[in-house]
């Protein structure tokens, strides 16, 4: 896809390529940069022994508050918490259910820095519109930003499961 031009909060120029916009560090909000920091903050937490890949996430609630969650791995693997449901649990857990917007930082040596698919049915369930906004940041083998960009969920998981599948509304 070829890139262009387009207008992110009334203000900023950006590159979209691919479905994503391109961000950089300097195009971000001070509240944006905020959350990256939170994210990259608690990404040092996360407990990873046995791949040493960690994630961290926060998520944004429709009341402007900021959830946080790392991965926390077990030896079998299927216990694993995955950072996006984390903080999204942590959400719900304060009694919200209404999910705004969400960070998520990784490593990306190679590949794009996504949540995971489960992490986006996840998100979907709580999102409070399709075009939920998901902020990427992805990490050099060097620890430093390589990858910043915004795309919609509904881009990452185009064909949702969601309550209307099953013939209710959402609550």
């Amino acid at each position: 896809m070829k890139k262009r031009k387009i207008k992110v909060n009334n203000k900023k120029q950006e590159n979209l390529k691919d479905g994503k916009i391109v961000l950089t560090w300097k195009s971000l909000s001070p509240g944006e940069r905020s959350l990256v920091e939170q994210c990259l903050a608690v990404r040092k937490r996360a407990y990873a022994p046995y791949s040493s890949f960690k994630v961290g996430a926060i998520a944004v609630s429709s009341s402007g508050k900021a959830y946080a969650g790392c991965n926390v791995e077990s030896a079998d693997f299927t216990l694993t918490t995955h950072a996006e449901m984390n903080a999204i649990d942590s959400m719900v857990a304060a009694g919200e259910t209404r999910l705004q917007s969400v960070v998520v930082a990784l490593s990306s040596v190679s590949g794009l820095p996504v949540p995971c698919g489960l992490c986006r049915q996840k998100m979907t369930e709580f999102a409070v519109r399709g075009d939920l906004p998901v902020l990427c940041v992805g990490l050099g083998a060097d620890g430093k930003i390589k990858d910043l960009f915004r795309i919609a969920l509904d881009r990452l998981l185009p064909l949702a499961f969601t309550s209307s599948s099953l013939g209710r509304k959402k609550p």
